[in-house]
């Protein structure tokens, strides 16, 4: 025990001077740019969110509230890190109104089964701005990751521990534009082609499950081939 301790302490310790260290290295290479250098290097903070994904999120099921925040790493390149909580989009919400409304007869309330959805997004992106624009503005390029799950099962049937899960990996290659509008508003569009690895699994209890393979009625098209298309509207700090 007391070895692993000590091996412990050493490994926190030499993290500490490297950290120290490296952080030395860089305020010398910032004093150096200073003088060599003298143009203000630029740059911003956003925090930003794609509406659309309000009605419809990462799945065909849910709807996405959340956040990204994105800044600089040096003139013209920026990383913008995002989490998002998943829960039953609009459209399953009023088809399931709608069905229970239909569903009284007279003092008579027919209760139907609803869906119970829940889940979370983490995600991240890389821009690389090319030189010929007006940096933060312009056109970029750079890769996108993704990472979702979904949990959902019927609320009426409480007497069963059943539920599905369906997880979402993808990873695209971005094009889009960015702008700034009276020097706060920022908007971000953009598109591009990727990989995704979509599957879902059937819990009968957390220790009975299997994979399903009807990817296309609860995961979309199905197929690897990721195709993105939208746009996020955001804040500049």
């Amino acid at each position: 025990m007391k070895r692993k301790y000590y091996l412990k302490l050493t490994f926190l310790l030499i993290s500490i001077c490297v950290c120290v260290l490296a952080r030395q290295l860089k305020a010398q290479t910032d004093t150096i740019h200073v003088f060599t250098k003298p143009k203000e290097i630029i740059s911003y903070d956003v925090v930003k969110m794609n509406p659309a994904t309000l009605l419809l999120g990462p799945t065909v099921i849910s709807s996405e509230t959340g956040l990204s925040y994105e800044f600089s790493l040096s003139k013209n390149k920026s990383l913008s890190l995002g989490a998002s909580a998943l829960s039953k989009n609009i459209f399953i919400y009023l088809a399931e109104k709608l069905d229970s409304d239909s569903s009284s007869v007279g003092n008579v309330v027919q209760v139907q089964p609803k869906l119970k959805i829940s889940g979370f997004r983490v995600q991240a992106q890389y821009k690389y701005i090319l030189p010929m624009y007006n940096y933060p503005c312009g056109l970029y390029i750079g890769p996108h990751a993704s990472f979702s799950t979904v949990y959902f099962s019927y609320q009426q049937r409480g007497f069963t521990n059943d539920f599905y899960k369906i997880i979402h990996n993808n990873l695209s290659l971005l094009l889009g534009y960015q702008h700034i509008l009276s020097n706060r508003l920022f908007i971000d569009l953009y598109c591009g082609l990727g990989y995704k690895y979509n599957y879902m699994f059937y819990y009968k209890t957390l220790n009975d499950f299997k994979k399903v393979d009807n990817e296309f009625i609860f995961t979309g098209i199905p197929g690897n081939v990721k195709i993105s298309l939208g746009y996020y509207l955001g804040y500049k700090f």
